[in-house]
């Protein structure tokens, strides 16, 4: 470890939280350029440490051009170390100006050598360098206007912190609890250790300088984060943040590190890193393993077409289909809604029953006619907690004006997913897949709505 040389048990037990955290190993065995973004960010990181122990190196300058223009090809998220790049050379060069500048332009021109062709090739085409215009033109939901309220930001504060070490699937389902609790202990220890520090000065004047860097950078990946936030909807997750998830690794562990007395640093990281592991392999074979199993229904599983709309829901029609989970493996149902009519009135209930025994009502939800107007895509989820056969109903209850005008059910117009919260709460209750049942009206043939898939 750079930083702390000879610290072997520091560098290990650091490490290995970040290769236990299961949001990151869930993220690593995907295919996206997260994983080339932490990897490449990380590399940056371990570049601009060496370049404040001998700033002066030309070719120390050009590694960290080189590294940075690459980051910025790799995800726009990392445009965060823009301004933290400057920032920390002009710590480092604060008293002499004319080599502020020269740093600053030689590892800026290497970086815009090696990532400028790409912004300027989006620019001169669509006019618009980072592609924010276009994602909304296609994607206008995601804009927010209204302002955000405390609600809302202790809302992103909660999901931000699960998102970040477990929240699987489309943000779903969990880990358990008491590892969330487990996490937070180890922030907090680590956050002690820093206020320890200020009271001793253990720490020489090279690894002063080189957290700083750490924390300039963490600093700028929140504050790029929370402006993605107070911008955008549903950007409260917390793999964006793994850009930065070495100086948050790094800050944590050495911050437990100072806070442990001497005798006992390596007998308390060692079993830390145990509990860690264990933890994660917990999460692995008892909720993810579970999750991402193969769905098991008997009737109503073949469906090889993505959607076909059903007949259209007038204010006396009611859709059911009927179908058998042989194993409590089964976790959702997926239905799509599209409203071509635009009506605003009026709502649609879809209600889970029981169709042996009690035929007790599993779940209820409702939709209004005029969120199926602006969003109409709705995923409906309910728990796994049907061992029988069961049979779900949709009951609509809606008010059209005349002129024969209907809503169409489980279309494929303009298709989107809506978040899930206002529906159900969705921590720990999801365990396997989502799926969509085949839906028909009375008197009409089957027809496939939706499909069983895997939810991830």
């Amino acid at each position: 470890m750079n930083i702390f040389p000879g610290e072997r048990i520091l560098a290990s037990s650091t490490t290995l939280f970040v290769a236990t955290i299961p949001q990151f190993l869930h993220g690593a065995v995907s295919v996206s350029n997260d994983t080339l973004a932490i990897l490449l960010s990380t590399a940056y990181l371990l570049s601009l440490i060496h370049y404040i122990k001998d700033p002066f190196k030309l070719s120390r300058q050009i590694i960290c051009g080189l590294l940075l223009g690459l980051c910025l090809l790799a995800k726009l998220f990392t445009l965060c170390y823009l301004p933290v790049t400057a920032c920390i050379i002009t710590g480092v060069c604060l008293k002499e100006k004319k080599k502020l500048i020269a740093h600053l332009f030689v590892i800026f021109a290497v970086a815009t050598l090696v990532a400028g062709w790409w912004y300027l090739k989006n620019w001169l085409i669509s006019n618009d360098p980072f592609l924010a215009k276009t994602v909304l033109t296609f994607y206008p939901w995601f804009m927010r206007h209204i302002p955000l309220s405390p609600g809302d930001v202790g809302g992103m504060l909660g999901r931000t912190f699960v998102s970040f070490f477990g929240y699987f699937g489309a943000m779903q389902f969990s880990i358990h609890p008491y590892h969330l609790i487990t996490y937070g202990c180890v922030m907090l220890l680590g956050a002690a250790g820093w206020l320890r520090l200020r009271t001793r000065n253990t720490i020489t004047a090279f690894q002063r300088k080189a957290l700083g860097v750490l924390v300039i950078t963490l600093l700028g990946g929140l504050g790029f984060f929370i402006l993605l936030n107070i911008n955008y909807v549903g950007s409260a997750m917390g793999r964006y943040l793994f850009v930065v998830i070495a100086p948050i690794a790094i800050l944590t562990f050495t911050g437990i590190f100072l806070l442990v007395p001497p005798q006992w640093k390596n007998s308390f990281m060692m079993a830390l890193s145990c509990l860690l592991l264990i933890m994660n392999l917990s999460t692995l074979f008892r909720v993810l393993k579970p999750a991402y199993a193969e769905p098991s229904l008997s009737v109503g599983a073949h469906q090889p077409l993505f959607s076909h709309p059903t007949p259209g829901i007038n204010s006396a029609t009611t859709i059911s289909q009927s179908f058998i989970s042989s194993h409590n493996n089964l976790s959702g149902l997926q239905v799509l809604f599209s409203n071509l009519n635009k009506t605003k009135r009026g709502e649609i209930t879809f209600s889970l029953t029981e169709r042996r025994n009690t035929g007790a009502v599993l779940r209820r939800s409702t939709l209004p006619v005029r969120e199926i107007l602006i969003i109409p895509d709705t995923f409906l989820a309910f728990p796994p907690s049907w061992t029988q056969a069961l049979k779900s109903t949709c009951s609509p209850s809606v008010h059209l004006p005349s002129q024969g005008k209907r809503i169409s059910h489980c279309g494929m117009s303009h298709m989107m997913r809506i978040p899930m919260e206002p529906f159900l709460s969705m921590a720990n209750l999801l365990s396997v897949t989502c799926s969509s049942p085949h839906i028909t009206s009375p008197g009409s043939s089957q027809k496939p709505c939706g499909r069983v898939q895997e939810n991830r």
